[in-house]
C-alpha cells in the first residue's frame, strides 16, 4: 500500500517496491547493513512478495561466502530488514539501544506499531543478545573506521541511517526514513511512522549530512536498480 512509502493525501494506490540489502566489503571480510529475509519469513507473515533469492545465496552471486560477515548493521528491526534469520554464525549485530528498549516496552502489543516486527526477529535478536552478538548504539556513533550510525527515528523509535565515508563524499543507507528518492526529493516523510515530527526531521538530518542527493540510499525505490551497474541476477553495484 502507498500510504507504507509516503504520508501524502494524493499518492497513488500502488506502486513496485524492492527490498536491499547492502555490502560494505572490507579485505577479507563483509560488513551488511541490514540483512533481508527468507521465504519462511514471507510464508510465516502471509505476505506475497515475489523473493529473488535469499541474503546468503544473494552474497554469493557477488563471490562473498557468507560466513565472511562479520558484522550486520541494522537501521531498524522492521521484518524486511531483519526478519531473524541466523544466515550470519560469525556476524556481531548493531543497532539503537531505543529500537530494542521499544521491542520490550509495552507499545509493541499496540498492532499499528508492532505489526512491522516478525515474532522471531524480536525472539531471536534476543537470544543474540543473551549470545553476546548484539551491540547497542546510543545516538550517533562511529563504529567502525569510516562507518558511523545517524540516529533519526520517525519510521520506528531506533531507526538510524548508516553513514559512509566515499572518495565521493558522505554516502547514507537511509533505510526507511526514506523508502524512497521522491521522499527526499520533495520532502515526503515515510508513510509508517512512530513519530511524524521524527520523520519530518529525518529527512533534514539526511540532506544535511549526505555530501549529495546522488549519495543516499534509500530503502525500497526501484530507481536504485537503473542507477547502479548490474553485477549477478538480483545483485547491484554502488560506484565508490
Amino acid at each position: 500500500p502507498i500510504n507504507h512509502l509516503y504520508l501524502e493525501e494524493n499518492a497513488p494506490s500502488r506502486l513496485l517496491t524492492c527490498m536491499y540489502f547492502w555490502c560494505i566489503q572490507e579485505g577479507g571480510s563483509a560488513i551488511l547493513v541490514d540483512q533481508g529475509f527468507s521465504a519462511q519469513t514471507l510464508k510465516d507473515l502471509k505476505i506475497q512478495f515475489r523473493l529473488e533469492a535469499e541474503p546468503p545465496e544473494l552474497l554469493r552471486r557477488a563471490g562473498i561466502d557468507p560466513r565472511q560477515v562479520n558484522a550486520v548493521i541494522l537501521t531498524h528491526l522492521h521484518w524486511d530488514h531483519y526478519a531473524g534469520e541466523d544466515f550470519f554464525p560469525n556476524a556481531h549485530y548493531y543497532l539503537q539501544r531505543k529500537e530494542m528498549e521499544f521491542l520490550a516496552s509495552p507499545l509493541i502489543r499496540c498492532r499499528a506499531l508492532g505489526r512491522f516486527y516478525s515474532p522471531a526477529a524480536v525472539q531471536n535478536i534476543g537470544q543474540l543478545h543473551l549470545a553476546g552478538r548484539v551491540r547497542f548504539v546510543d545516538g550517533d556513533e562511529e563504529i567502525f573506521p569510516g562507518i558511523a550510525t545517524l540516529w533519526t527515528g520517525g519510521h520506528s523509535p531506533g531507526s538510524q541511517g548508516i553513514v559512509l565515508e566515499t572518495p565521493s563524499g558522505k554516502a547514507i543507507v537511509c533505510g526507511d526514513v526514506v523508502p524512497r528518492y521522491q521522499n527526499i526529493r520533495e520532502n515526503i516523510p515515510c508513510g509508517i511512522h512512530t513519530s511524524a515530527i521524527e520523520a519530518v526531521e529525518a529527512l533534514e538530518k539526511i540532506r544535511e549530512k549526505a555530501g549529495s542527493l546522488d549519495l543516499i540510499l534509500t530503502g525500497h525505490d526501484p530507481e536504485a536498480m537503473e542507477k547502479f551497474e548490474k553485477l549477478a541476477e538480483g545483485v547491484f553495484t554502488v560506484p565508490e
